[in-house]
Formats: structure tokens, sequence, C-alpha cells
């Protein structure tokens, strides 16, 4: 089962990475807060191009990516029944990972793997649009966690072009 979400969770963040590039302008916004300590926390205020939601290019899961003007980023994938996408309002069974600079490789990943993970709500999904919030208790899975932090609490909210 661990090979299993790791493999998906490989396969949807190469999908969605690539699919970036190939999207102009947008109209997504993917507004985060992560709560790294109680007197640190990182604001994501992506928009446009900084803000992508869509399908992957199987249908393996939905997934909304949103990256601030430091690089860091959260990048969420939300299966319905299994590994398919969403389609249609609820709440949902997610991979939520907090990246601290996406440009560097060699910072910390946090990942919502393991128990009480978090979840996220689509309160409004179609064809073309979706929009929900999400919350995600993410522990560090990486060797460059940094100094006396494990883990954060993501917290946030999502709307936009549902693009595929």
């Amino acid at each position: 089962m661990k090979k299993l979400f790791i493999l998906l969770l490989l396969v949807s963040c190469f999908i969605s990475c690539n699919k970036k590039n190939d999207i102009a302008a947008n109209n997504n916004e993917v507004k985060a807060t992560v709560v790294v300590s109680p007197t640190s926390t990182i604001t994501i205020n992506a928009k446009g191009s900084k803000a992508f939601m869509g399908t992957t290019i199987f249908g393996v899961g939905t997934h909304i990516d949103g990256t601030n003007e430091a690089n860091a980023a959260v990048y969420i994938t939300a299966f319905s029944g299994g590994i398919m996408a969403v389609t249609s309002p609820g709440t949902y069974s997610f991979i939520c990972e907090y990246r601290t600079n996406v440009a560097n490789q060699n910072t910390p990943i946090f990942s919502n793997n393991g128990m009480n993970g978090g979840s996220i709500t689509f309160t409004a999904i179609n064809d073309h649009y979706m929009e929900g919030f999400f919350t995600a208790v993410c522990r560090c899975n990486s060797g460059g966690c940094v100094f006396g932090v494990d883990s954060v609490i993501v917290n946030g909210t999502f709307k936009g072009d549902h693009l595929n």
C-alpha cells in the first residue's frame, strides 16, 4: 500500500509539473497559509501562471498547485473512489505536499502521509471550474528538515479554471 501511495504521488507530481509549462496565464487562485511554528507563517497567494489546477492526463486524481514569489509551494492531488479524479462536490482523500523552495532540490519536503493527514473539500466542481478548501498536517520526510521543525500545518482555499 505504501509503495502504491508513493507511486501515485510521483506520477501525479510528474504529470502536473510537466503540464504547468503548457498552460498560458489563467484566472486561478490558490491561497495557503503554512504554520511552521507559533511565530512563523509562510503565505502562498498564487494567481495566474503560479496557480494551476486540473485533472492529470490519465485521470489519476485532481491536482491543485500554488507557488509564491519566493518559490514556496503547495502541491495537492485529490482522489475520488481510490485513484480517480474528483467530479462532484464533497470531501475527499488527498495528498498534500509543502515544499519550502521548489527551485532548490535540497530543501525540505513536508507531506501529509499517514494518519490524520487532513481533508480537502470541493464546494463546486464541473468540467470547467473548481472551488474549495483544504487543511493538512504535513510532516518532514526528507533529510533536509529545518532545525526543530518536523511538521507544518497547511490551510488554504482554491478556485479557478479546471484545466485538463
